[in-house]
């Protein structure tokens, strides 16, 4: 410290002294008078649904920190912030502050003398310094950041160090209530992102908004002055937190102050009211805003990430609703009950709210736990599930309404741990194909094919054929040449490509194409259908067939290979002759154990002696006696946790996948195909239900009883047509079994409590139901009975011709 700055300091302690006295008097007298006032304050009550405060537009501080960037060891004080005697000033390397102009206390210290700025809002005050210069390319937290709580006593909170400076920054927005700050930053060369500084919060806490926006052009650094939010608006809540609400030159913005505070971006809209609903899901409440613009539209979004906008629905804003989910609202009546539903991901403008309620006039509405209504009817209770109405579809109302569960027991036991139930069996020796190719494929034509066609999660389906010194290579639908080691794309050609979805998804398309009479013969497996297309890839012929999957060329004559048998046409498609694939001798193949076969993916058919088998998308026909066999590419199921059976039925076998069964006679020569496309919504990958596949074979009345995803199908062999006998959306179906006429399965209206049930390590607060659902096999009418609690399995016990005793499985981890 220089001596012109000590001989300052000196007589301002003068002057200090001087006046102590008179404060302490003056400061007694002035107590009283501000407390009274003080007393006649009024408290705004929070409350669940509330209209902001005025809007206001916050006005600049009392005191303004130096505009420009100033170096932390500065020999002269520098004041940051001041009000009345109080006092914080940066000098050599300390943050000091002051009360009375005498005492000192260091606040923070900066190890070294760095460029730093600093901004003050309200109670708060801000300080960025600048770690690497923007001139430098060097690795590293760019910037070291503090906010400082001036009232009523100063706090230092250390914010986490980040990758931006005051170098980087494009704006500051600060409000006075609350005091936070908004910075921008220049993310990348191009890219910009968004934070808000809140005190005493040690993270930085992000806009993750996704809407866009150009901020307007400047460079990092020159512009970084402090601005102020207009238009801002206080939403208090019932627990005490609040909502504020703000607008800047690119949209309005919300911040939610409470112990783990966000922030959000809204474009076009500004919020005008606020409603909470219950989640029963979450169990708590989640918040729903309504929203207008300038042309007076209205529209109505959850207040978190979700950041959907729904045309605005009225009735929402009457009573009390519940939140299914994101787009669906339920509530309990004593007259009915009623849902709003909108669709998911469907554009604003289209996306019309539905409106529905079933009357509930014959029994009276005793309580509601959670999703499950409780009533009184008749003098018996009755319960309806709110996710049950929303739900199910095809069905009866009265089958919407569920009795108490009876005669049951229940058993708690440790989870048991999945065994997969393979089994061994003897067949030809086999050979995994890694591609469908006619020669071994050069490294360079994969590599060439990984730089355009780069696979994650998905896989192509695949085609590789070689003519000549060609290679030619069909990925999906992108067709491509490989000559003298370039990779070229010929086009797109209009074959059909279905995707099996497990862990990762893969593409089911064509199986085969030639070359042949100046044209191309393509196998169109899933479209069962081969087309011929002209050099322009265009369509100039079909032939209907059913799964092709080999073309072989001889002469004049093409022939095709399928589940229907082997084709022989001309090159118009002519037909010319039609026969059974025929069998292969295996008296000269090694014979090998396959340890992988699962329940039902082999029959052994004594009468015939056939062996059949599904491997790897092909449907295997086997003669050990004769020593010979013969295979048919079939494919796979679209969910690749379905699994594949082969089931005799009378004098035919079926194959059953999860979306179609093709029909044979015992002698293994097909018959006839039914298909029963997956439905949408479907119960697929991280959603597959327990029962997914799950099999009943009524052969009185020629049924099979399928669970496909959200549904029971009930496939009628007789009449070769499938009917929809039980659906319930996002529910998790169980396995089917049975007793007596009826089938029965576990149902869990919410999918993913299984989920919360593996997770969670403690009993829950959240009301929790399990559903036992009876199928009449005669009259297919639906029953449901319920029970409290979360189940994961259940037995039946007693005989066919009594009532069922159930047996609920409850399993701990």
């Amino acid at each position: 410290m220089n001596e012109g700055v000590a001989i300052m300091k000196l007589r301002r302690r003068r002057i200090i002294w001087t006046v102590c006295i008179v404060i302490p008097m003056l400061t007694i007298i002035l107590y009283f008078y501000w407390s009274a006032d003080a007393k006649r304050e009024a408290v705004i009550p929070a409350a669940t649904r509330l209209v902001s405060t005025q809007p206001i537009a916050d006005a600049a501080p009392d005191w303004t920190p130096p505009a420009e960037p100033f170096d932390a060891d500065t020999a002269e004080p520098l004041v940051l912030w001041k009000k009345e005697q109080n006092s914080i000033y940066v000098q050599d390397s300390h943050l000091y502050y002051s009360s009375d102009g005498v005492d000192e206390r260091v606040l923070y210290t900066w190890e070294q003398s760095l460029t730093t700025q600093a901004w003050v809002s309200g109670n708060a005050l801000l300080i960025g310094t600048q770690l690497i210069d923007s001139s430098l390319e060097q690795e590293g937290h760019r910037g070291a950041w503090i906010s400082v709580q001036t009232q009523p006593t100063p706090a230092i909170t250390e914010l986490d160090n980040i990758y931006f400076g005051p170098q980087q920054v494009l704006a500051v927005t600060a409000a006075n209530e609350p005091s936070i700050f908004l910075i921008m930053v220049r993310n990348g060369i191009s890219n910009f992102s968004e934070y808000i500084v809140a005190p005493s919060h040690k993270e930085w806490i992000p806009n993750n908004s996704q809407i866009t926006f150009t901020p307007n052009p400047k460079e990092p650094g020159t512009d970084n002055q402090l601005r102020y939010f207009t238009n801002v608006h206080t939403f208090p809540l019932p627990e005490g937190s609040a909502i504020y609400s703000f607008a800047d030159e690119y949209s309005s913005l919300l911040y939610f102050q409470s112990a783990y505070p966000y922030v959000l971006r809204y474009a076009d809209y500004s919020l005008t009211d606020v409603k909470q609903v219950f989640s029963p899901k979450e169990h708590a409440n989640r918040l729903i805003g309504r929203f207008s613009n300038e042309a007076g539209d209205e529209a109505l979004s959850y207040l978190d990430l979700s950041f959907a906008y729904m045309p605005y629905e009225p009735r929402l804003w009457e009573g009390e609703w519940q939140a299914l989910n994101n787009s669906t609202f339920t509530r309990a009546t004593p007259e009915q009950i009623e849902v709003i539903q909108y669709k998911e991901d469907a554009p604003f403008d289209t996306n019309t709210p539905t409106y529905d309620y079933f009357p509930t006039t014959e029994g009276r509405l005793i309580t509601t736990k959670g999703m499950l209504a409780e009533y009184d009817v008749r003098g018996m209770t009755q319960y309806i599930s709110l996710y049950d109405f929303v739900n199910t579809e095809e069905a009866s109302p009265r089958h919407l309404w569920s009795s108490p569960l009876k005669e049951f027991a229940i058993k708690k036991e440790e989870r048991p741990a999945y065994i997969p139930p393979y089994f061994s069996y003897e067949i030809p020796d086999w050979s995994y194909q890694d591609f469908n190719t006619n020669e071994s494929i050069p490294e360079e034509l994969l590599g060439a094919l990984e730089e355009v066609r780069r696979e994650g999660d998905y896989g192509y389906a695949k085609v590789f054929r070689k003519y000549g010194s060609q290679w030619f290579v069909l990925y999906d639908r992108y067709f491509y040449e490989y000559t003298d080691g370039q990779l070229s794309e010929l086009g797109e050609l209009p074959v059909t490509v279905k995707v099996s979805i497990g862990e990762a998804a893969g593409g089911r398309g064509a199986m085969d194409f030639i070359r042949w009479r100046d044209a191309w013969f393509i196998a169109d497996t899933e479209g069962s259908r081969v087309i011929k297309l002209n050099d322009k890839l265009e369509v100039e012929a079909e032939f209907a067939v059913h799964t092709p999957y080999r073309l072989t060329s001889d002469g004049d004559q093409l022939r095709i290979a399928s589940i229907a048998g082997q084709l022989t046409v001309d090159a118009q498609f002519k037909l010319l002759n039609t026969k059974q694939l025929p069998f292969e001798s295996t008296a000269r193949m090694k014979k090998a154990m396959f340890d992988g076969f699962m329940p039902h993916q082999l029959y052994d058919d004594t009468t015939s002696g056939l062996t059949w088998y599904y491997f790897d998308g092909s449907l295997y026909q086997y003669d050990a006696k004769k020593q010979q066999y013969r295979s048919f590419y079939v494919g796979f199921t679209v969910n690749a946790r379905a699994s594949e059976k082969i089931i005799p039925y009378r004098d035919e076998v079926v194959l059953l996948l999860d979306h179609r069964l093709e029909r044979f006679d015992r002698q293994g020569n097909w018959l006839s195909t039914l298909a029963y496309p997956r439905s949408t919504p479907d119960g697929i990958y991280d959603m597959t239900t327990q029962g997914e596949s799950s099999l009943i074979v009524d052969e009185t009345s020629e049924l099979y009883y399928l669970v496909q995803g959200y549904r029971i199908l009930a496939i009628d062999l007789a009449r070769n047509e499938v009917n929809t006998v039980f659906r319930q959306n996002y529910a998790d179906i169980g396995p089917l079994l049975r007793h007596g006429d009826s089938i029965y399965f576990m149902l869990h209206s919410d999918l993913e409590e299984r989920y919360r049930q593996l997770m969670q390590q403690e009993e829950t607060n959240r009301p929790l139901y399990t559903e036992i659902v009876k199928i009449d096999m005669q009259t297919k009418t639906v029953s449901r009975a319920v029970i409290d609690g979360y189940y994961d399995a259940f037995d039946i016990e007693g005989n066919a011709g009594d009532e069922p005793a159930f047996v609920l499985r409850s399993y701990f981890n």
